[in-house]
């Protein structure tokens, strides 16, 4: 219940949201999630300059058009006017930041990126999952899920489950 509670305040505090209603932002560029979206896509284009040439049409595509996808359906879902709509936008861009984390991590692993700089993208990526999160709750008006998979949130929900 604690946790309903700090989320519900959290809300109001970072996305002034009244009823499900994105009240006080005039447009999209004034949604921490799209500002989020948007510094990771340039982050992305910066350390992919770095990679080997041979990755051009292949990681260096995938990195820049998934990173892009963040920014791009949080602002499509800004401008749509049903709930429905909204989310689905939302949850686009959420798949997004999940598929750069695994292009990060596999990045790291082949040593195209330092490991204290992927470290540092995927807290970007959790951190951008987690508000849009928090943004899909408020708009679907359910309980809230889990905010990255080893919340605590998430571990009880499981064990409710019998998982």
């Amino acid at each position: 219940m604690k946790l309903r509670l700090r989320l519900r305040l959290r809300l109001r505090e970072k996305f002034k949201i009244i009823k499900g209603v994105e009240m006080s932002y005039k447009d999209f560029t004034q949604l921490s999630v799209w500002q989020k979206g948007f510094e990771l896509a340039k982050e992305i284009y910066f350390e992919t300059k770095r990679f080997p040439d041979d990755e051009r049409f292949g990681m260096i595509s995938d990195m820049r058009r998934a990173a892009n996808s963040i920014a791009r359906n949080s602002a499509e879902g800004f401008g749509r006017y049903e709930a429905r709509d909204k989310t689905r936008f939302y949850k686009v861009s959420r798949g997004g930041a999940y598929e750069v984390m695994s292009q990060v991590i596999i990045a790291a692993e082949l040593q195209f990126i330092e490991q204290k700089k992927s470290e540092l993208l995927i807290e970007n990526c959790k951190s951008t999952v987690n508000e849009l999160d928090l943004l899909l709750v408020s708009l679907e008006k359910k309980p809230s899920p889990p905010l990255f998979p080893s919340s605590s949130y998430a571990m009880n929900k499981n064990k409710q489950r019998g998982k």
